[in-house]
């Protein structure tokens, strides 16, 4: 009786061994953000595995999907998805090429162009870049040094290297950025993304942040970042609760993009703390001009200096 379990046990192991081998996972660069490849037979599925700061005010989360299709004739080939804060997404049709030795996808379509009360008004063509992450790569120089990006009053700098820094109202130039983060990726987004009409993503092993520009492209009129390696001058990190951060039950908060409350730090000058306000879970009664209770399940979900008005 032996033999038949042996062979039905060795049936099942090919046939997990062969389910192994037609699905796989990878991490890809989108944008400035860590997106996750999911490989299953031709079926192909882009999610985000980790939003960059804009993506976030628009309604993207941990597994929100950017793609879904196939592969085929060597490219890919699907509905693409693109974000609206407050209005979701929109769904769309994409195709493209796969480059650079399966290292390089570029897909391009008629993504819908969305007016402020969530209505289509038109088209315009939009170019989607993933880039692989190469996780056998060495890690860049700077990030050697460790310690990631400190957020202080107006500015943002890195642990190790206070060289490696971007102020509020500073005007600089992509060649100057560039140089300035000659260890990192800097990225100009040229897709008519909605959180991200003028801004640099830069991003490395050791962290990511994004810098928004005024009108003439080089004024820094905030930073932003939702990196979890990322903190304040006082060492709040990501997850940390808000109420010790702003250190008292009242605070100053404002609504922010997409079910979302920011709330002004007490001690540093213009740096306000995200916090997810999800109905049901845990729920923040932004009142204006007034101090808001902040409860104790808040939790820090990103940083931000900009000066409001």
């Amino acid at each position: 009786m032996k033999l038949p379990f042996l062979l039905l046990a060795g049936l099942l192991l090919a046939f997990v061994s062969f389910a192994q081998a037609q699905s796989s996972t990878s991490l890809w660069d989108h944008n400035g953000s860590v997106m996750r490849l999911n490989s299953d037979g031709d079926e192909r599925e882009f999610s985000y595995e980790q939003p960059r700061q804009g993506m976030l005010q628009a309604g993207a989360k941990q597994g929100s999907v950017v793609f879904r299709g196939i592969a085929v004739n060597g490219g890919y080939q699907g509905t693409a998805y693109i974000f609206r804060a407050g209005c979701g997404q929109f769904p769309y049709q994409v195709s493209g090429p796969i480059e650079n030795g399966y290292r390089r996808v570029v897909l391009r379509g008629q993504a819908p162009r969305v007016g402020p009360n969530c209505q289509i008004r038109g088209r315009f063509t939009d170019t989607l870049v993933f880039s692989l992450i190469d996780a056998e790569s060495p890690p860049t120089r700077l990030s050697q040094r460790g310690g990631g990006f400190v957020f202080d009053s107006q500015s943002i700098h890195h642990a190790a290297d206070s060289n490696l820094s971007v102020r509020l109202g500073e005007r600089i130039a992509p060649g100057e950025l560039r140089q300035r983060f000659s260890g990192y990726k800097v990225e100009y987004p040229t897709s008519n993304v909605e959180d991200c009409a003028a801004c640099a993503v830069i991003s490395g092993s050791d962290g990511q942040f994004q810098i928004d520009f005024g009108n003439d492209g080089r004024t820094v009129i905030g930073i932003s970042s939702a990196d979890k390696r990322s903190r304040d001058a006082e060492g709040n990190a990501m997850g940390d609760g808000l109420l010790n951060v702003v250190g008292a039950a009242a605070a100053h908060c404002s609504v922010g993009s997409y079910n979302s409350a920011i709330c002004l730090s007490r001690k540093l000058t213009d740096l306000w703390y995200y916090t997810d306000n999800e109905e049901g879970r845990c729920e923040i009664e932004v009142k204006d001009d007034k101090p808001t209770e902040v409860p104790t399940c808040a939790r820090i979900s990103a940083f931000e200096v900009r000066h409001y008005q």
